[in-house]
């Protein structure tokens, strides 16, 4: 059993980078741009905020319920989709659903992946380890996500449309990533949803962790 579990941890750091493969990044609103009008586009981008808003409790509590492991294999298929759907293009109705399934799987990974690997080093009695796990799992992201970019800004120049067909590759090397993970066992039952938002706000009494928050949502 250990040895399953402990290649939930060797599978993280890929998923961080497949996950965040965002070729789209740095060319999605001169895309978005040259199909719909500003007013359509900065609809589109308002609709993909409320999304997230709206599916980010609900898809915590399904995490804590369902398991780690389905959660993700959402997320992943629902990041899929939405930038196949983008990719493919259509009328603005079809670059709205497009935008509602990738807001999704914002919101179901959210906190799910962290989730995995806390249960998975508790699991394994190693849960001091925490820090350094995440840490390199994120550096794998943040490389990721720059050359990403970088790429998808290039190739850019030829089709508009290829950095949501590239994004959809990396979600889709992330479903099968999230595909080989296995459910580590927990040893706590979950809050109701209320319960935990009372849980969440109540950790903004912390000084520094209010800048934080302020600074993320005046950046976003």
């Amino acid at each position: 059993m250990s040895a399953t579990i402990e290649r939930n941890l060797r599978l993280y750091p890929p998923y961080q980078a497949a996950r965040s493969s965002a070729f789209w990044l740095p060319v999605f609103f001169l895309y978005f741009s040259s199909r719909f009008s500003v007013a359509e586009v900065l609809l589109l981008e308002a609709i993909y905020y409320c999304a997230v808003v709206v599916l980010e409790v609900p898809s915590g509590y399904l995490s804590d319920r369902l398991g780690r492991r389905p959660t993700l294999l959402v997320a992943t298929a629902a990041w899929t989709l939405g930038y196949v759907a983008l990719a493919i293009g259509g009328p603005w109705w079809a670059f709205a659903a497009g935008q509602v399934a990738i807001a999704a799987g914002m919101a179901f990974n959210s906190g799910t992946d962290s989730a995995m690997v806390f249960d998975s080093l508790a699991a394994l009695g190693r849960g001091h380890e925490l820090a350094a796990v995440e840490g390199r799992a994120q550096s794998w992201g943040a490389f990721s996500m720059a050359g990403a970019a970088l790429v998808g800004g290039l190739l850019a120049s030829f089709d508009l449309r290829s950095g949501h067909a590239l994004s959809a590759i990396g979600a889709a090397v992330g479903f099968g990533l999230a595909w080989s993970l296995r459910e580590p066992e927990r040893t706590r039952v979950a809050e109701r949803p209320a319960a935990q938002l009372r849980a969440v706000v109540s950790t903004l009494r912390d000084g520094a962790l209010r800048w934080v928050f302020l600074f993320a949502v005046a950046m976003t």
